[in-house]
């Protein structure tokens, strides 16, 4: 969120808060727009020198800039793969949110060879159920909004062998798991 500000003397400012409401920029400058040209604006993060993208905001020439903690952004793609025996239900795969960060469960890519009961759960509450069948083995669960977890929580993603159309012994099941994780 940026406001156009004036301090004691008179001088015009621009106040930004990042989303993550800690992060604060103060930029002063001229705010007649043909003072500052985009492509000439680099903003650094004090730490590692990482820079941050200015974009161009509709029509008032608003600047949004991106958040710099995006650039410590580290993806999260599991594979699990199991034969399930008719009427067990057996995790695939799962992760456990590492200390010091906050994860983002986006999807799960869930199918198996035979018709079953595919879900996810988090902290051993079931969040999501959906069914495959012979016309959709596969099926791709993406939450309009990511799910947030913090450290310690336990996100599985598990399926169970509904023996369906006929039954038989064993089949074959997998998942994927996918999302992100940043610095708490």
């Amino acid at each position: 969120m940026a406001q156009v500000l004036t301090d004691k003397r008179g001088q015009r400012f621009v106040d930004t808060v990042f989303s993550n409401g800690q992060n604060r920029l103060c930029v002063s400058a001229d705010l007649v727009v043909e003072d500052i040209e985009i492509g000439k604006v680099e903003i650094k993060n004090a730490t590692d020198d990482t820079t941050a993208n200015v974009i161009p905001i509709g029509t008032q020439n608003a600047l949004a800039i991106t958040d710099l903690v995006f650039q410590q952004k580290s993806t999260v793609m599991l594979f699990g793969a199991t034969n399930i025996p008719i009427g067990s239900e057996t995790t695939l795969v799962s992760y456990t949110v590492p200390a010091g960060k906050v994860f983002y469960f986006e999807q799960y890519i869930i199918g198996g060879n035979n018709d079953g009961e595919l879900s996810a759960y988090v902290n051993g509450t079931k969040v999501s159920l959906v069914r495959n069948s012979a016309a959709a083995r596969t099926q791709y669960v993406t939450f309009k909004n990511a799910i947030v977890l913090s450290a310690g929580n336990l996100v599985e993603i598990k399926a169970k062998n509904r023996g369906l159309p006929a039954p038989s012994a064993n089949k074959q099941f997998e998942a994927n798991l996918n999302g992100f994780t940043l610095p708490a």
